[in-house]
């Protein structure tokens, strides 16, 4: 009788030891699925913002080359139509830099 009883403790500790390392397979498994997943999404992510950069990239030059063309189109003539007149007398203003003065030179 002790040998049947050590047998069926034996083989319940078995069945235990077993479905703990089954939920643990399961739940490496699970893990592993969700972080490949992850990180697929982050490639597609990074795919997609290289498109959107690219596509910002191509507008900013886009619109360079329609400042340069207008720039070039400018001249005193045009500015003159558009009611610009020149100026005779020119003010600038200057910034001094900046001193440490000492409170012995008082």
């Amino acid at each position: 009788m002790n040998y049947s009883r050590t047998t069926a403790i034996s083989f319940r500790l078995e069945k235990r030891i077993l479905l703990g390392l089954g939920a643990f397979l399961i739940l490496l498994a699970s893990l592993y699925t969700y972080f490949v997943m992850l990180s697929i999404a982050a490639v597609v992510e990074r795919e997609e913002l290289v498109q959107t950069s690219r596509t910002t990239s191509d507008s900013v030059a886009r619109l360079e080359r329609e400042y340069l063309a207008r720039s070039n189109q400018l001249n005193e003539a045009v500015a003159y139509q558009h009611g610009y007149v020149a100026v005779s007398d020119r003010l600038y203003v200057e910034r001094g830099t900046l001193t440490l003065l000492s409170n012995t030179t008082r």
